[in-house]
């Protein structure tokens, strides 16, 4: 919530802002009918869960997120409580260079993927806006300290999406 009237103008000014200069006001999933419904994408400061049935697009869903939030010019940080740091740039890969899941993972591409995939990777080694992170474990005192060293850096990021949360449970750290 806002503490005054103050921020809450401040907040619209901001918004009347971007608009006028063509942005948006949050940070897009790739999904239009879904960035509206969240009036412009997803704001700065909200939580929010995504739940499914196994195989239902979860981890696709959040990666794409991560991706598109990356390729827009926000930081963005990316954890994976399951998938390899490896296999998340993959995906990431696949989405930027229209190549599918399975050629990335086979390494068969012709000259023109090849290309594009070289351009994925100097776009990655040029910008360090991305972060992933893996083999978090189960411990949410390594995801919290993460997370709060990030967002208390000079540059914090704009996005944080955390995959398959199931797997976190407590440590003896956190009461």
């Amino acid at each position: 919530g806002y503490s005054s009237d103050v921020e809450l103008i401040t907040e619209i000014e901001s918004i009347i802002e971007r608009s006028t200069k063509g942005q948006s006001a949050g940070i897009s999933s790739g999904i239009i009918e879904l960035d509206e419904s969240f009036g412009g994408g997803f704001r700065p400061n909200e939580l929010i869960l995504v739940g499914g049935r196994t195989g239902a697009g979860k981890t696709q869903f959040g990666v794409n997120t991560a991706y598109n939030s990356w390729i827009a010019g926000n930081k963005t940080i990316f954890i994976s409580c399951e998938m390899p740091r490896h296999r998340v740039l993959m995906r990431m890969l696949s989405r930027h260079t229209g190549i599918n899941n399975k050629s990335v993972l086979s390494g068969t591409f012709n000259d023109d993927e090849l290309d594009r995939v070289h351009h994925f990777t100097k776009l990655l080694a040029d910008n360090d806006n991305l972060l992933v992170f893996d083999h978090i474990g189960e411990k949410l005192d390594l995801l919290s300290e993460l997370i709060d060293t990030q967002c208390r850096s000079k540059s914090p990021p704009k996005l944080v999406v955390i995959d398959y949360a199931q797997y976190l449970k407590p440590s003896n750290c956190i009461s």
